[in-house]
């Protein structure tokens, strides 16, 4: 079986998904060693549901790149807010407590704490990214996308 229908198998288990930055990143920049996999993950959304925090926002936006050119950063502001069956939820005193909790549990970024715990608080139960860091996160399966790229 190739990386791409793995990936596709072990996002079907999955009703509700949570998404990290570089997910989104890949997927504005049609990064040729990324895009199959991110293609099919925003393909999927015409079925499935994910989930991310305003923070992903904050740092698509962020990225030299984009920030100095208006044209980009307008065109990723669109596409982020315009992915269907995309919930972005504003951090919350719930979501705020629960990523201190996977801080200090893990020793993990804020970003990073704060979306994992974005993504249990709407009951979902895969967090698909790129941070192999983040393996050791317990509370929800982690789909990394390195792991499904054919070498």
């Amino acid at each position: 079986m190739n990386g791409i229908e793995n990936f596709k198998q072990k996002l079907a288990r999955h009703k509700t998904f949570g998404l990290d930055t570089p997910c989104f990143v890949y997927h504005f920049e049609a990064n040729p060693t990324y895009f199959d996999l991110t293609q099919e993950l925003f393909h999927s959304l015409e079925t499935r549901f994910a989930v991310t925090s305003t923070l992903t926002l904050a740092e698509i936006l962020g990225y030299e790149q984009v920030y100095y050119n208006k044209k980009v950063w307008v065109a990723y502001k669109n596409a982020f807010l315009s992915a269907p069956n995309l919930s972005i939820l504003v951090p919350n005193l719930i979501i705020c407590e629960k990523a201190a909790g996977l801080r200090v549990k893990y020793k993990i970024g804020l970003a990073d704490a704060v979306l994992i715990a974005t993504t249990t608080e709407v009951g979902a139960s895969v967090f698909v990214t790129n941070d192999k860091i983040l393996r050791k996160v317990k509370e929800l399966e982690v789909l990394i996308l390195d792991d499904f790229l054919i070498r």
